[in-house]
């Protein structure tokens, strides 16, 4: 299994299914994977309006939403429409005993499609792989060493970068200059 950095600072995990049931077992099988690893936060919903109201209307964002399909009232393919019209960079898992709506799903770009058949290891691998990419997503800066100092840049603040000769600079925001001389 593939390791993580320890880069992500918490995780917060929604999982919305109508049966208590896959819910405990998507929690349990998400915290015995991540603990000790991340720190994690879980919200529970076994009603689909209540997953519209936290995400859509109050406007909190987790960092993965494990969605089942067949859900009474409004169905998870709405739900996911209106979350990834939201935050189309969330990462949506589907999480259901359907097959069958696995290319349906693709229009939602689905991180991933979990059967519950076979839900404890694919969700394992599933959650991994989310956890990677938010490490990813969380790095915010880039560390430049010199022969006799080290810099820390915010990402986003960079503006550009030049080079003079033997020397590369990075311009940022706040309009300082780092000289690093090739070696």
């Amino acid at each position: 299994m593939n390791r993580l950095t320890g880069l992500c600072k918490k995780v917060i995990i929604y999982i919305c299914d109508d049966e208590q049931f896959w819910i405990e077992i998507a929690h349990d099988t998400a915290e015995n994977l991540l603990k000790g690893k991340v720190e994690t936060e879980f919200k529970f919903f076994d009603k689909t309006n209540s997953l519209i109201d936290k995400t859509i209307i109050k406007k909190e964002c987790p960092d993965i939403i494990i969605l089942d399909i067949n859900m009474p009232f409004v169905d998870g393919f709405e739900i996911a429409k209106q979350i990834k019209e939201t935050y189309p960079d969330i990462i949506l898992m589907f999480f259901t005993n359907h097959e069958q709506y696995v290319f349906d799903s693709f229009q939602f770009q689905p991180f991933r499609f979990i059967r519950k058949i076979n839900a404890q290891r694919e969700l394992e691998l599933a959650l991994m792989a989310a956890i990677q990419v938010l490490e990813k997503r969380s790095l915010k800066s880039v560390i430049l060493r010199t022969n006799n100092k080290t810099v820390i840049v915010d990402i986003k603040k960079i503006m550009y970068f030049e080079k003079d000769g033997k020397k590369a600079g990075l311009v940022s925001q706040t309009a300082a200059a780092y000289l690093l001389e090739k070696e």
